[in-house]
């Protein structure tokens, strides 16, 4: 079995387009995109809503009740932090300008983005990123942007922001 240590973001891009598409169950209403690294490991090719998971991460597959591999146990992480950003799609082509701006600055910076509804879009990042900064930088105008923390859960169904 590949040592999670032999694992690192240019590795897993080197070999990308090499590697099979398998589709796997992220949660229990969630399904999607992994590429399948053999001995029961997978990389997430997803930007999930499961608040565990997160694009490039390494997981063991598990066997589910319906037949689906599982994303189980992390067991190496390629980007710490999932920020979710809501902009606004006023008309479709506004939409495709921001979305088109967004994903340039993100990607300019290393980081990695995925459009997931019309006027949303989950970006992956290092701790040390400020999805905020970046995209300031690069001239886009955040007062007209919602920023969601992708990783907020801590595991319990609950917010950490949220009060028992």
């Amino acid at each position: 079995m590949t040592s999670p240590r032999e694992f690192s973001i240019q590795n897993l891009r080197d070999r990308w387009d090499d590697l099979p598409d398998i589709k796997i169950r992220f949660g229990e209403h969630e399904t999607g995109w992994a590429k399948s690294l053999g001995d029961g490991l997978a990389s997430i090719n997803n930007h999930p809503m499961e608040e565990r998971l997160n694009f490039m991460d390494i997981v063991k597959l598990e066997p589910s009740d319906d037949g689906w591999n599982q994303a189980g146990e992390v067991i190496w992480r390629a980007y710490d932090c999932k920020t979710v950003i809501k902009y606004p799609a006023a008309t479709d082509k506004s939409a495709k300008v921001l979305y088109k701006q967004i994903a340039t600055a993100v990607l300019d910076a290393g980081l990695s983005m995925e459009g997931l509804a019309y006027g949303w879009c989950a970006i992956s990042h290092q701790k040390d990123a400020n999805v905020e900064t970046i995209l300031t930088d690069a001239g886009i105008r955040i007062d007209e942007l919602e920023f969601f923390d992708g990783n907020e859960s801590d595991g319990d169904g609950d917010s950490d922001d949220e009060e028992d």
